[in-house]
This record gives structure tokens, C-alpha cells and sequence, in this order.
């Protein structure tokens, strides 16, 4: 797994190792004329180009060593890195190797845990402190202090985050033989405040053995692309839905195209996921766990969906041979034909369930958490008599 938050993460370059680098032959120059190496031994490409973390330390290191501390612990690397610059070091220290192998293959839970952390039970865990409030809340909306001022400080960074406008998990299909382990990486970035991560192919369980044997025939072509997903979760990755999409199914639904910064679209998947994010800090430490749950019970959904997209025939490379090869003119075709049921729909009928659950979500947490209580309808009752309240009232911490 290879990690990189806002941070070049390449080192030593050699352009004359084609199989491993591709650059500019200009590369090295440059590097010379502007001062930026002193042409002694191989070229670091990131001490030479980067500016170094943005903003503060551990800005980018902090989430590099959460993604590898999840992904291969037996590593072991360290949290804190020394340098004489109290605002960066990421760059000059080198605390962290370009990738390590997993200590396990990964499976979709492992990444859409590492999209959601806020160093959860670690040292630097954001639900807790002073800073965390009352309701244990991991979100930092501002730096303290005067911009320009040194000594101001700054929030840990984490890697969830309220302003994301998306996250998403991207799985290659490819090969049958789903015991190979392949290349993965997380990858966080803020340059339009998104994150994204490649998985490996073992994300699912595996295809039924007719599946598999008729694909290490040959008998289909599995680079058609149709067998790969995207895992698209609109607004703060800790409290939003992710869902499967194909690009086999054609455009994306319309939920998940629609909806800017400014104003509230009840039909838009971003803003109902960033009215759940926001709607959480009334009582955050409460209301992550039913929000969790909603999560869970339909990404579960969603992963059964993801296996009717796996199961997809679209024909492709000649029998033997398992190349990479275009869907066939009426793959597609299939897919928005009559017939039921068509992927297209289905991934739409999805979109819809998630969109309409998620704003239900939004008022059964107003019901639950008003006022400082916790409401739970009394058994037997109707939904407008009475209820059982419980004043929540302040953690003892």
C-alpha cells in the first residue's frame, strides 16, 4: 500500500529503471539550474519539488502513518518525526517508506474504515479532549488564532473531513484468480476536497465456481471494465453512504450529479449526506453510532448490488487467451434495454432508497436527540402517543 495525504511520497529517482519510473529527461537539470539538488547520487524527488506539508506539521504525515498503521502494523512506524522547523519536516525527515506490502489483503470495509478515521482509539483520537466538546465531536472548523501568527498553532488533521465534497473507493476487476494479491493504495488529497482509494480485487466474495471456471477459460473477456466499481460516497466520508456505480450502467444517477455548496437540494445525495454530517454536531458521540449503522445496513446492500455488477456478461477476448478487450456493441445496449432487470435500474433504484433513507435518517434524529434527551417510542404505542425520554444531559469527561 502506498499512502499520500496532500505530499509527494516518490524518492530517489532513476529514469534509467524503465520499468519502475516514467519522467522527464529533463528532470535532473531542472533540478540543478534552480538549486534544488546538488547533483550528488540519485535524485529525491520529493526533498527536490515539494514544498513540504500544507499548513503545519503533520498535516500530511499524520494520515500517512494512520493508512499504514492500519494496513501493515507490523511495521511499526512512528507517529512523530524530528525536524528543527516546527511547521514541517515530513519532507527533510523521511519517516516514512514510499509503500509496504499489507499484512493481509484488504478487504472494502478495511478502506472505507481508513476514509472514515479520526485516529479513533489512538493518542490523537479527535473525539476526545477539550477541543472535541461536550459530545466528543472529531471536526476543527478553524485554526486557532491569528493567521500569520507562528505560535497560533493547529488541529491535528484528519482524514475524514467535514468540507470533503466526495470520497470514493475505486475496484479494478480484472483477474479471476481472486486469491492473487494485487497492488492497492489510499490515496487522500484536498485539492478539491476529496479523497479516493484503489483496492484490491479480493473486496467481495468470491464469484460462484461456474463463474470462475468459465472466466479462467476465457470464455468471457473480464477487461471490459464492466466488472469493475467505483464506491462513490458524497460530503464527509464519516458520516455519508458509499454505493457501488459501473460505468456498463451509463451515466451516473442523477442523485449523485446534482447539488453545489450553496443551497439545499433534497434531491441530492452531497447534500443529504452533509445535512446528516452537519446535523451531527448537536450530539455527535450519540447520534455517529445510529448514523454508523445507517451506513452499514446499506452498504451491505450495496455490496450485494456490486456482485450482480461483477456478475455482468459482456462478453470479450477469444476463448483461452483472458485478454483485456471493449464490451460488445450490445453490452450496453442490454443494460438500458426492456428487459428486467437491467443494471441501469438497478443501480438507480438504489441511488433513490439511499437518498430517501438518508433525509428519513436526518428526522429520526431530530425526533431521537431533541432537547438534550434521548426519545425511544414505548412498546405497544403508536408513533404520536407517548414516548420514553432520557435526558442525556453532559459527559463525565
Amino acid at each position: 500500500v502506498m499512502v499520500a495525504a496532500n505530499h509527494f511520497v516518490i524518492r530517489e529517482v532513476d529514469l534509467d529503471d524503465a520499468d519502475r519510473f516514467l519522467g522527464s529527461p529533463h528532470m535532473h537539470r531542472v533540478a540543478l539550474q534552480h538549486g534544488l539538488w546538488d547533483g550528488r547520487g540519485k535524485l529525491d524527488f520529493t526533498a527536490a519539488f515539494s514544498l513540504g506539508e500544507y499548513g503545519n506539521k503533520y498535516y500530511s504525515g499524520r494520515r500517512m502513518w494512520d493508512g499504514f498503521r492500519r494496513f501493515a502494523p507490523s511495521v511499526a512506524l512512528p507517529p512523530a518525526y524530528n525536524s528543527t522547523d516546527p511547521w514541517s519536516g515530513l519532507k527533510e525527515s523521511r519517516p516514512y517508506p514510499f509503500s509496504v506490502p499489507p499484512d493481509a489483503p484488504l478487504a472494502l470495509t478495511d478502506l472505507l474504515a481508513a476514509h472514515r478515521s479520526h485516529y479513533e482509539g489512538t493518542s490523537f483520537d479527535m473525539t476526545r479532549g477539550v477541543a472535541a466538546g461536550p459530545f466528543g465531536s472529531p471536526d476543527r472548523y478553524a485554526v486557532p488564532g491569528t493567521p500569520g501568527d507562528t505560535k497560533r498553532g493547529a488541529w491535528e488533521r484528519s482524514v475524514a473531513i467535514y468540507r470533503a465534497a466526495f470520497a470514493w473507493i475505486a475496484q479494478a476487476g480484472g483477474s479471476a484468480d481472486r486469491g492473487r494479491k494485487q497492488d492497492s493504495a489510499v490515496v487522500d488529497r484536498d485539492s478539491a476536497a476529496a479523497s479516493g482509494a484503489v483496492a484490491l480485487q479480493k473486496l467481495l466474495p468470491d464469484p460462484p465456481p461456474e463463474e470462475t471456471g468459465a472466466l479462467r477459460r476465457g470464455d468471457r473477456g473480464d477487461g471490459c471494465g464492466c466488472r469493475s466499481k467505483i464506491w462513490f460516497g458524497p460530503a464527509d466520508p464519516a458520516t455519508t453512504v458509499f454505493v457501488p456505480l459501473s460505468v456498463c450502467a451509463g451515466p451516473p444517477p442523477e442523485q449523485y450529479t446534482r447539488g453545489g455548496p450553496g443551497k439545499v437540494d433534497r434531491e441530492s445525495a452531497y447534500w443529504a449526506h452533509r445535512y446528516t454530517q452537519n446535523l451531527a454536531q448537536v450530539r455527535y458521540s450519540a447520534m455517529i453510532v445510529d448514523i454508523r449503522a445507517h451506513s452499514l445496513e446499506w452498504e451491505e446492500q450495496g455490496a450485494a448490488l456490486a456482485l450482480q455488477i461483477g456478475a455482468l456478461q459482456c462478453g470479450g477476448g477469444a476463448p483461452g487467451q483472458g485478454q483485456a478487450a471493449s464490451p460488445p456493441p450490445d453490452a450496453l445496449q442490454r443494460l438500458r434495454g426492456d428487459s428486467a432487470p437491467s443494471l441501469r435500474r438497478q443501480i438507480e433504484r438504489h441511488a433513490a432508497a439511499v437518498l430517501a433513507s438518508t433525509w428519513a435518517l436526518t428526522d429520526d434524529l431530530v425526533g431521537k436527540y431533541a432537547d438534550g434527551g434521548e426519545a425511544a417510542p414505548r412498546a405497544g404505542l403508536e408513533r404520536r402517543q407517548a414516548v420514553a425520554v432520557s435526558n442525556l444531559g453532559y459527559s463525565s469527561e
